[in-house]
């Protein structure tokens, strides 16, 4: 049997990671790696703009930094200096480049709803006097204000200045990476919910295949989650899915058309799962080695990284949603309620009076 590759987006990436994230056992197992938190310098964004709006053939075509960003592999940031810097440089392009103005800004303005953009505060005379070049100065803070993995630029100041900076042809293997992990993570996930039943025999199989919406209706939530572990733990690795595919096979010819119809499907969906899954090891390895990891801290600091980032105070369930997003791991039931007992102690933090979290005012951020 021809094992076919089958084509996702990598965009669904990002719709994998919303829709298992908060079933923290389920999450680890799929493996989706965290998000690269990256602060975005001016001369990259007038790279991507110049070839959206020049060099680009397909209108519908992305660069690979902004596909790496709708997978959601990608948080974009920026200070809201680069908002004046590119408006500054627009014209000048448009002359240099025999572009219209307008096009620019057209494609700029779409171009900032995939970029956060954050407040890094005023910057000191004194710093930006001995600073190798004080129009990096506040791309730096922000890395340092968030904690972030790295800064993209060309620029070679920025590293200088004690920022970890990469270059942007490395966007590509992060978009490489989302469009190999997009299949592979929706394959892993589909096998699991085919793997469910298995896990408790032939027969409960047989039925849940001909009473499937009635019985699973009736779960609670707490059990739905306990096949899934159940499930995960069965078959999250290559010697598992062996057993499982002997497993079909020898009950095949004894089952009847739906339940033999529903083995096939897991077969099939184990061996596309593990060719993609040589395809992504090879890409996540190249991108590990790249763009090395910032240190995440405790949980304190990463939840202040989460609400600076939003500019916004935060629900507790949204800001413990952003936390996990980061990669941050728990050992907790109630991730939640830890979450809130760390903000009410750390001190770095307020409740507004409709219960929602942000960061107390003042304070060097080098320091924090």
């Amino acid at each position: 049997m021809k094992v076919m590759s089958p084509s996702i987006p990598s965009d669904n990436l990002l719709h994998l990671r919303e829709l298992f994230i908060n079933w923290q056992p389920f999450f680890r197992l799929l493996e989706i790696i965290p998000q690269f938190r990256l602060v975005i310098d001016t001369n990259v964004i007038i790279k991507e703009l110049l070839y959206l709006v020049k060099s680009r053939k397909n209108p519908s075509a992305r660069t690979g930094l902004q596909e790496a960003i709708d997978s959601g592999a990608v948080v974009a940031l920026a200070p809201y200096k680069l908002r004046d810097e590119v408006l500054r440089h627009i014209p000048r392009l448009a002359e240099e480049r025999g572009i219209s103005e307008e096009s620019l800004r057209r494609a700029w303005l779409e171009y900032q709803l995939r970029i956060n953009f954050v407040d890094v505060g005023p910057i000191s005379d004194e710093e930006a006097a001995s600073a190798v070049d004080p129009d990096d100065l506040p791309f730096v803070y922000l890395y340092r204000k968030v904690n972030a993995d790295a800064v993209v630029s060309g620029d070679r100041h920025i590293r200088a200045m004690g920022a970890h900076s990469i270059g942007p042809g490395l966007m590509i293997h992060i978009r490489d990476y989302a469009r190999s992990r997009a299949p592979e993570v929706t394959l892993r996930a589909g096998t699991f919910m085919v793997t469910i039943p298995i896990v408790a025999g032939a027969h409960a199989l047989v039925k849940l295949v001909t009473r499937a919406a009635k019985v699973v209706a009736k779960l609670p939530p707490g059990v739905h989650l306990m096949m899934l572990a159940s499930a995960l733990a069965v078959s999250a690795h290559p010697r598992s899915r062996r057993a499982l595919a002997v497993f079909a096979s020898e009950r095949m010819v004894r089952l009847k058309d739906p339940a033999r119809a529903l083995f096939s499907a897991l077969q099939i969906l184990m061996e596309q799962l593990s060719a993609a899954e040589e395809q992504v090891w090879l890409k996540q390895d190249l991108l590990e080695r790249s763009i090395p990891r910032g240190a995440k801290g405790p949980l304190w600091s990463v939840a202040r990284s989460v609400c600076l980032e939003a500019g916004d105070a935060l629900t507790v369930e949204d800001l413990a949603r952003g936390v996990l997003r980061t990669g941050y791991e728990s050992s907790s039931d109630q991730f939640k309620y830890y979450l809130l007992r760390v903000l009410r102690q750390s001190g770095h933090f307020v409740c507004t009076s409709d219960r929602r979290w942000t960061v107390r005012l003042g304070g060097d951020i080098s320091t924090l």
